[in-house]
């Protein structure tokens, strides 16, 4: 193992997956390239996903309350999450924004129907 710099780290994560060669990197929870190379960790070897808050001013959701009640109400599972990213990350420079409206509308596409853990979209209400 060596230290670097996350590109290079991708890098040779990248590398090593084409070449099907053993590689051990440091990722966390949530990190798009769980999404993109498809990595489980089959014996939770890293433990639960971390949790990422928001916050704001008090009186956002007065100022903007249909956005508010948005932020509110969204809830992303560690997937969900590493495919936005994954989908932002994989977007051609200034792009990144409709990729992320695309999986936006993905999301509210599916978001009556049922995900397969049984849980609704990320955009829908609580």
């Amino acid at each position: 193992m060596s230290a670097g710099e996350t590109t290079a780290m991708l890098a040779a994560l990248d590398s090593s997956i084409k070449a099907r060669k053993p590689i051990v990197v440091t990722l966390w929870h949530p990190h798009w390239t769980y999404s993109h190379y498809h990595l489980k960790d089959p014996q939770d070897a890293m433990g639960k996903g971390e949790q990422l808050h928001a916050i704001g001013r008090s009186s956002f959701g007065a100022d903007f309350p249909a956005l508010g009640k948005i932020t509110n109400n969204l809830t992303l599972t560690d997937d969900q999450l590493g495919s936005l990213e994954d989908m932002s990350q994989q977007a051609p420079r200034g792009q990144e924004m409709a990729a992320a409206g695309k999986w936006a509308d993905h999301s509210w596409s599916t978001r009556h129907s049922p995900a397969s853990d049984g849980s609704r979209g990320p955009l829908s209400s609580r």
